[in-house]
């Protein structure tokens, strides 16, 4: 994942040494492709003018056809047959396209805000670090980039062009302050269409002499040519972009690279949108009635997602149901939803127990991205993951795992296999196996009690947040397989505006919302407009918003790494069981109605 591509270490990754280096190696990559567009292109007429204010490198070919495509009017072939050349040379030309401000520097902005827009978690200096290695090519950068996310067997992604490219590519021509956008994506779409005749009639001419005026007739009518962007294999971008990666960059997938130390953060968020995926889907097995009376606080206390079954959604079941039976709460209630906040704990402190368990970050991509692995932990790696996790049960959970689940783990996985949508009987059944591994804890201390004020103080801030976005799970009438549905209301009384629809578990291409990654909450969105989507990245990439992608990812980051207390454990708090729970809740409230003199003194 780091510059071994290339043969050798690239160690500067985020400096600002390695940044301008990496900016300034793209800036000369991309001066030899006008170079060579300049001496394909006829210079006659309005060209000139149209290559410096529209002709980016970007888009879904090459960077020199892309240049040749965004130049070329689509009214060519009906100019006057004779036209009279420009009085500017090729240098000249030249010499302004590589000016600071012009074609060359917007089209390196449109590539960076590509990227970025279209990868979650993925920082500038990162999006150069893959131009440098892609050499400027668009869609290469994207292809190595889903590589090291492990997405390069998801051979139906290049059967299709979809429409977060579309969006990606406006933000770019957004980006680069392109005079017509909706043109340069018509465009687009007409060049996806006809991509493998394009290119090789651009390229035939590429070491001999400049496009002929028939030529440029017959590119200019392609682009005019219209039609639904049913792609051939052919004429994919993407499949004719994995040729140009596997001719032009050094890539050996064999060796298990060390990841570097400032790409972790990226692929920590994204192993937890994968993870959040597999909570997803083992909730959407459990019966609602299950879940809101026993299972959500087994769920936020020991509802990890490591365990020896294939399957994560399994593993989440399994460790689900056996907590409520090991330790079941002592006051019942209906839980009517499951916070955000808790979500992103469990999920971040199971990730945090296979990280500690030895497993490497590629496998555990891999794992996150699939169904999952077999795992074969010993006693050592199941405590190691448990002292991670923060698990509240250790040394019952390691007994269980090691010793009595094995046993019954055949079993299990045939309960587990009967139906999508598992039953209350089928929850009862699987309960009473588990509750048989007389894996009782340690035994509770005396009861303690917390201090009241701590439930009463409120040091929530004061966002003024103007829509929520939610996300639950429902059935229809007809059928018992859970649907999940995105939410989005105002948060103000007097504004009832409000709209709901199904969104797919794991969508094929993840929708964004600014908002919500920015609060570090994995909400799926669905296509349709929203709060914090279209407009926003609209708004992000002319620079008239006050978030940024640096933002977007520094708080997401921030939320990613909550593995403490959360204002949910004082609802699910067991006086029995919580001794450390109520000190720390007691030690919060003293600090809280403390002086500064007092801390001072207790420090």
């Amino acid at each position: 994942m780091d510059g071994r591509r290339g043969g050798s270490p690239d160690l500067s990754y985020g400096n600002s040494v390695g940044i301008a280096r990496n900016r300034s190696e793209i800036l000369g990559t991309i001066h030899g492709y006008y170079k060579e567009a300049l001496d394909l292109l006829p210079l006659e007429e309005e060209m000139p003018e149209l290559l410096l204010t529209g002709g980016v490198c970007f888009g879904l070919a090459d960077p020199i056809t892309n240049i040749i495509a965004n130049t070329l009017p689509l009214d060519y072939d009906k100019r006057k047959r004779k036209r009279e050349t420009t009085t500017r040379t090729k240098a000249s030309l030249l010499s302004e396209i590589v000016a600071a401000g012009q074609i060359a520097e917007r089209s390196l902005e449109g590539l960076i805000t590509l990227l970025t827009s279209y990868f979650r978690y993925l920082p500038t200096w990162d999006a150069l670090r893959y131009l440098r290695l892609a050499k400027a090519d668009m869609l290469v950068a994207v292809r190595l980039i889903e590589l090291d996310r492990c997405c390069n067997d998801q051979e139906e992604e290049k059967e299709t062009f979809h429409s977060s490219y579309a969006a990606a590519l406006k933000y770019a021509a957004l980006s680069a302050r392109l005079p017509n956008i909706d043109d340069f994506l018509a465009n687009s779409c007409s060049l996806a269409s006809h991509l493998r005749l394009f290119t090789r009639t651009v390229l035939s001419d590429r070491s001999c002499q400049q496009l002929s005026n028939e030529k440029m007739c017959f590119l200019s009518g392609i682009l005019k040519k219209t039609k639904p962007l049913l792609l051939d294999k052919s004429d994919n971008p993407i499949v004719l972009a994995d040729e140009r990666r596997l001719q032009n960059c050094h890539n050996d997938s064999s060796v298990d690279e060390k990841v570097p130390g400032g790409l972790t953060i990226s692929l920590r968020s994204l192993l937890l949108d994968r993870i959040h995926t597999h909570y997803l889907k083992a909730l959407s097995r459990l019966p609602m009635q299950d879940l809101r009376a026993r299972c959500h606080r087994a769920l936020v206390n020991g509802g990890f997602c490591y365990g020896p079954f294939k399957s994560v959604a399994n593993n989440i079941i399994v460790n689900i149901v056996w907590y409520d039976s090991a330790f079941p709460y002592l006051e019942k209630f209906q839980a009517g939803m499951i916070c955000t906040s808790t979500f992103v704990r469990v999920e971040s402190r199971s990730l945090n127990g296979l990280i500690k368990s030895n497993l490497k970050v590629r496998k555990a991509i891999q794992m996150a991205r699939t169904e999952g692995f077999e795992s074969n932990w010993n006693v050592s790696a199941y405590r190691d993951a448990a002292d991670a996790s923060f698990h509240p049960e250790v040394e019952a959970f390691v007994r269980f795992a090691t010793r009595y689940l094995p046993s019954v783990q055949s079993a299990v996985r045939s309960l587990l296999r009967t139906s999508d949508s598992l039953s209350p009987s089928n929850i009862l059944e699987l309960s009473t196996m588990l509750s048989l591994s007389n894996c009782n804890s340690a035994k509770p201390s005396d009861a303690m009690v917390a201090n009241e004020r701590v439930g009463n103080q409120k040091s929530f801030l004061d966002l003024e947040c103007p829509y929520s976005h939610v996300n639950f799970l429902a059935n229809s009438k007809v059928g018992n397989n859970l649907k999940l549905f995105f939410a989005e209301f105002s948060n103000d009384d007097d504004d009832d505006q409000s709209f709901c629809c199904i969104v797919p578990y794991k969508s094929k291409y993840e929708v964004r919302c600014c908002y919500c990654e920015y609060e570090g909450t994995r909400i799926g969105h669905p296509a349709e407009s929203y709060c914090g989507g279209d407009l926003d990245f609209v708004k992000m990439a002319r620079g008239e918003h006050d978030m940024t992608n640096a933002k977007i990812i520094s708080g997401g980051k921030l939320a990613s790494n909550r593995v403490g207390m959360c204002g949910e454990d004082y609802i699910y708090f067991d006086p029995t069981r919580d001794s450390k729970l109520a000190e720390c809740m007691n030690r919060t409230a003293s600090m809280t109605s403390a002086s500064w003199s007092d801390i001072k003194r207790i420090a």
